[in-house]
Protein backbone atom coordinates (compact mmCIF):
# COMPACT_ATOMS: atom_id res chain seq x y z
CA UNK A 1 0.00 0.00 0.00
CA UNK A 2 1.22 3.39 -0.85
CA UNK A 3 2.23 5.85 2.07
CA UNK A 4 0.85 9.30 1.50
CA UNK A 5 3.80 11.28 1.19
CA UNK A 6 2.97 14.71 0.63
CA UNK A 7 4.10 16.06 4.38
CA UNK A 8 7.89 15.43 2.99
CA UNK A 9 8.23 19.16 2.36
CA UNK A 10 6.92 20.18 5.48
CA UNK A 11 8.11 17.75 7.86
CA UNK A 12 12.03 17.17 8.50
CA UNK A 13 11.14 13.78 10.80
CA UNK A 14 9.74 11.86 7.34
CA UNK A 15 13.45 11.16 6.15
CA UNK A 16 14.50 9.10 3.19
CA UNK A 17 17.53 6.68 3.20
CA UNK A 18 19.02 5.32 -0.08
CA UNK A 19 20.60 2.33 1.58
CA UNK A 20 21.98 1.07 -1.88
CA UNK A 21 25.77 0.75 -2.62
CA UNK A 22 28.00 3.67 -4.58
CA UNK A 23 27.67 3.38 -8.16
CA UNK A 24 24.03 2.79 -8.37
CA UNK A 25 23.11 5.97 -9.05
CA UNK A 26 23.61 8.27 -5.39
CA UNK A 27 24.20 11.70 -6.83
CA UNK A 28 21.33 11.26 -9.46
CA UNK A 29 19.00 10.60 -6.47
CA UNK A 30 20.40 13.01 -4.28
CA UNK A 31 20.29 15.93 -7.01
CA UNK A 32 16.47 14.02 -7.84
CA UNK A 33 15.86 15.11 -4.12
CA UNK A 34 17.43 18.41 -4.21
CA UNK A 35 15.67 19.40 -7.13
CA UNK A 36 12.16 18.95 -5.51
CA UNK A 37 13.25 21.28 -2.48
CA UNK A 38 14.53 18.61 0.07
CA UNK A 39 17.65 18.98 1.72
CA UNK A 40 19.62 16.65 0.44
CA UNK A 41 22.97 15.14 1.94
CA UNK A 42 25.48 12.86 -0.97
CA UNK A 43 27.57 11.86 1.70
CA UNK A 44 29.45 8.42 2.10
CA UNK A 45 30.47 8.13 5.78
CA UNK A 46 29.17 11.04 8.05
CA UNK A 47 25.70 11.61 6.89
CA UNK A 48 24.35 14.11 9.17
CA UNK A 49 20.93 13.39 10.53
CA UNK A 50 20.08 16.80 12.15
CA UNK A 51 20.51 18.60 9.63
CA UNK A 52 19.06 16.82 6.24
CA UNK A 53 16.18 14.94 5.23
CA UNK A 54 17.35 12.64 2.42
CA UNK A 55 20.73 10.29 2.13
CA UNK A 56 22.48 8.43 -0.51
CA UNK A 57 25.97 7.04 -1.11
CA UNK A 58 27.47 4.06 -0.16
CA UNK A 59 24.29 3.18 2.48
CA UNK A 60 26.17 -0.33 3.37
CA UNK A 61 28.58 1.66 5.72
CA UNK A 62 25.57 3.00 7.71
CA UNK A 63 23.45 0.93 9.87
CA UNK A 64 20.11 1.43 8.63
CA UNK A 65 18.14 -0.59 11.61
CA UNK A 66 19.81 1.91 13.62
CA UNK A 67 17.90 5.02 11.35
CA UNK A 68 14.59 2.25 11.17
CA UNK A 69 14.15 2.72 14.98
CA UNK A 70 15.75 6.32 15.74
CA UNK A 71 13.32 7.77 12.98
CA UNK A 72 9.83 5.78 12.82
CA UNK A 73 8.48 8.02 10.21
CA UNK A 74 11.75 7.03 7.74
CA UNK A 75 11.86 5.44 4.45
CA UNK A 76 14.48 3.50 2.69
CA UNK A 77 14.96 2.95 -0.81
CA UNK A 78 16.93 0.09 -2.15
CA UNK A 79 18.74 1.66 -4.63
CA UNK A 80 20.21 -1.07 -7.27
CA UNK A 81 21.19 -2.70 -10.58
CA UNK A 82 22.18 -5.42 -12.43
CA UNK A 83 25.21 -6.80 -11.07
CA UNK A 84 27.49 -6.78 -14.41
CA UNK A 85 26.76 -3.34 -14.34
CA UNK A 86 27.54 -2.49 -11.04
CA UNK A 87 31.04 -4.12 -11.02
CA UNK A 88 31.98 -2.52 -13.90
CA UNK A 89 31.31 1.08 -13.01
CA UNK A 90 32.81 0.17 -9.54
CA UNK A 91 35.51 -1.09 -11.33
CA UNK A 92 36.56 1.89 -12.91
CA UNK A 93 35.70 4.30 -9.99
CA UNK A 94 38.07 2.16 -7.82
CA UNK A 95 41.24 2.42 -10.47
CA UNK A 96 40.38 5.47 -11.38
CA UNK A 97 38.89 8.11 -8.67
CA UNK A 98 40.44 10.91 -6.82
CA UNK A 99 41.26 8.14 -3.59
CA UNK A 100 43.51 6.10 -6.19
CA UNK A 101 46.76 6.71 -4.90
CA UNK A 102 50.06 6.23 -7.25
CA UNK A 103 51.49 2.51 -7.13
CA UNK A 104 47.76 1.17 -6.27
CA UNK A 105 47.01 -2.28 -7.50
CA UNK A 106 44.48 -3.25 -10.12
CA UNK A 107 41.46 -4.99 -8.57
CA UNK A 108 41.96 -8.58 -8.04
CA UNK A 109 39.24 -11.98 -8.48
CA UNK A 110 39.58 -12.31 -4.53
CA UNK A 111 38.36 -8.48 -3.97
CA UNK A 112 35.53 -8.63 -6.41
CA UNK A 113 34.73 -11.84 -5.46
CA UNK A 114 34.56 -9.88 -1.98
CA UNK A 115 31.99 -7.23 -3.43
CA UNK A 116 29.24 -10.16 -4.70
CA UNK A 117 29.48 -11.98 -1.61
CA UNK A 118 28.98 -8.47 0.77
CA UNK A 119 26.35 -7.48 -1.80
CA UNK A 120 24.60 -10.61 -1.54
CA UNK A 121 24.72 -10.79 2.53
CA UNK A 122 23.48 -7.11 2.07
CA UNK A 123 20.55 -7.28 0.49
CA UNK A 124 19.53 -10.61 1.87
CA UNK A 125 19.66 -8.52 5.12
CA UNK A 126 17.51 -5.82 4.30
CA UNK A 127 15.02 -8.22 2.83
CA UNK A 128 14.85 -9.94 6.07
CA UNK A 129 14.71 -7.02 7.98
CA UNK A 130 11.72 -5.04 6.31
CA UNK A 131 9.57 -7.97 6.10
CA UNK A 132 8.19 -6.73 9.65
CA UNK A 133 7.12 -3.66 7.86
CA UNK A 134 7.26 -4.15 4.09
CA UNK A 135 6.13 -0.06 3.83
CA UNK A 136 9.03 1.48 4.91
CA UNK A 137 11.35 -0.43 2.14
CA UNK A 138 11.20 0.75 -1.71
CA UNK A 139 13.35 -1.08 -4.17
CA UNK A 140 14.20 0.27 -7.55
CA UNK A 141 16.25 -1.27 -10.16
CA UNK A 142 18.22 2.17 -11.60
CA UNK A 143 18.70 0.12 -14.95
CA UNK A 144 15.15 0.40 -15.46
CA UNK A 145 13.34 2.65 -17.63
CA UNK A 146 11.51 5.58 -15.97
CA UNK A 147 13.45 5.05 -12.63
CA UNK A 148 12.93 8.57 -11.69
CA UNK A 149 9.23 8.72 -12.32
CA UNK A 150 8.58 5.89 -10.25
CA UNK A 151 10.65 7.68 -7.38
CA UNK A 152 8.35 10.88 -8.31
CA UNK A 153 5.52 8.95 -7.99
CA UNK A 154 5.78 6.88 -4.44
CA UNK A 155 7.29 10.31 -2.84
CA UNK A 156 4.48 12.39 -4.58
CA UNK A 157 7.67 14.66 -5.87
CA UNK A 158 8.04 16.18 -9.50
CA UNK A 159 9.56 13.87 -12.00
CA UNK A 160 12.78 15.98 -12.43
CA UNK A 161 15.21 14.64 -14.75
CA UNK A 162 19.14 15.09 -13.52
CA UNK A 163 22.34 14.66 -14.71
CA UNK A 164 24.16 11.34 -14.37
CA UNK A 165 27.60 10.85 -12.60
CA UNK A 166 28.87 8.48 -15.50
CA UNK A 167 32.65 7.93 -16.10
CA UNK A 168 32.81 7.84 -19.62
CA UNK A 169 34.58 4.42 -21.12
CA UNK A 170 36.21 6.87 -24.00
CA UNK A 171 38.59 8.09 -20.57
CA UNK A 172 39.77 4.57 -19.96
CA UNK A 173 42.24 2.72 -21.47
CA UNK A 174 40.52 -0.55 -23.04
CA UNK A 175 43.05 -2.89 -21.37
CA UNK A 176 41.62 -1.80 -17.98
CA UNK A 177 38.02 -2.66 -19.04
CA UNK A 178 39.25 -5.72 -20.05
CA UNK A 179 40.87 -6.59 -17.14
CA UNK A 180 37.51 -5.54 -15.14
CA UNK A 181 35.59 -8.02 -17.38
CA UNK A 182 38.52 -10.49 -16.47
CA UNK A 183 38.00 -10.38 -13.04
CA UNK A 184 34.65 -9.99 -12.61
CA UNK A 185 34.28 -13.37 -14.61
CA UNK A 186 37.10 -14.94 -12.29
CA UNK A 187 35.16 -13.70 -9.21
CA UNK A 188 31.86 -15.39 -10.78
CA UNK A 189 33.60 -18.39 -11.81
CA UNK A 190 34.83 -18.91 -7.99
CA UNK A 191 31.31 -18.20 -6.88
CA UNK A 192 29.48 -20.57 -9.10
CA UNK A 193 27.62 -17.64 -10.91
CA UNK A 194 25.88 -18.47 -13.84
CA UNK A 195 26.01 -16.53 -17.21
CA UNK A 196 22.38 -15.47 -17.02
CA UNK A 197 22.74 -14.35 -13.43
CA UNK A 198 24.87 -11.57 -13.88
CA UNK A 199 22.37 -9.26 -15.51
CA UNK A 200 20.62 -9.93 -11.84
CA UNK A 201 19.22 -6.24 -10.26
CA UNK A 202 19.02 -7.73 -7.03
CA UNK A 203 20.12 -11.04 -5.33
CA UNK A 204 21.69 -13.51 -7.39
CA UNK A 205 20.47 -17.35 -7.72
CA UNK A 206 23.31 -19.26 -8.24
CA UNK A 207 25.03 -17.92 -5.34
CA UNK A 208 21.97 -19.70 -3.03
CA UNK A 209 23.38 -23.48 -2.11
CA UNK A 210 19.59 -24.59 -2.48
CA UNK A 211 17.04 -23.81 -4.78
CA UNK A 212 14.19 -23.31 -2.22
CA UNK A 213 16.28 -20.76 0.14
CA UNK A 214 16.33 -18.47 -2.88
CA UNK A 215 12.52 -19.06 -3.38
CA UNK A 216 11.94 -17.85 0.11
CA UNK A 217 13.37 -14.65 -1.34
CA UNK A 218 11.01 -14.74 -4.41
CA UNK A 219 8.15 -14.79 -1.54
CA UNK A 220 9.45 -11.89 0.26
CA UNK A 221 9.35 -9.78 -2.60
CA UNK A 222 5.91 -10.41 -3.56
CA UNK A 223 4.91 -9.63 -0.51
CA UNK A 224 6.35 -5.68 -0.80
CA UNK A 225 3.94 -6.01 -3.39
CA UNK A 226 3.92 -2.14 -5.48
CA UNK A 227 6.96 -0.91 -3.79
CA UNK A 228 9.32 -3.29 -5.77
CA UNK A 229 10.74 -1.84 -9.31
CA UNK A 230 12.85 -4.44 -11.34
Amino acid sequence: MKRDYSVLKKKLPHKIFAIGYNKTATTSIHNFFRKNGLLSQHESCNWKEDKFQCFSDNGDLHDFKQYYEKYPDSIFLLNTRRVDKWVMSRGKHYQFSKWCKPGHKYPSIARYKDWLEKRQKYYMDILDFFQKDPTRLYIVNIDKEDWLGYLAYIFNLKHIEVHSNKMADTKIPQEFLDLISKMFDGACGVLGIKEEDKASPLLIKSMFKKESDYERYEKILESYGENVYL
